[in-house]
């Protein structure tokens, strides 16, 4: 079981610990509201990184995904060091 780590601000790199539809289990995503906005039971906005990638190729829009923030757990503080990580692994 993944521990939980609950997120604080803008532009986290996030799991879901709950499965949406449409979309792979371990997908990742970027936490696009402030959390500290929000209740714990609050619905906020996630765009699954994969989808972003994809629409940013293509100059669209990925499609925003709704998920309680008490359902989300912090993987990486930003972006950047999301990336970073993958030379350590």
């Amino acid at each position: 079981m993944i521990k939980q780590i609950h997120p604080t601000k803008q532009g986290q790199i996030v799991k879901c610990l709950i499965r949406l539809p449409d979309l792979e289990p371990e997908e990742q995503f970027l936490l696009a509201d402030d959390p500290q906005l929000f209740n714990e039971e609050d619905l906020v906005v996630v765009y699954s990184i994969t989808e972003f990638l994809r629409c940013h190729a293509k100059g669209e829009h990925p499609f925003p995904n709704k998920v309680k923030l008490n359902c989300l757990t912090v993987i990486s503080d930003s972006l950047q060091e999301w990336v970073e990580s993958w030379n350590n692994e």
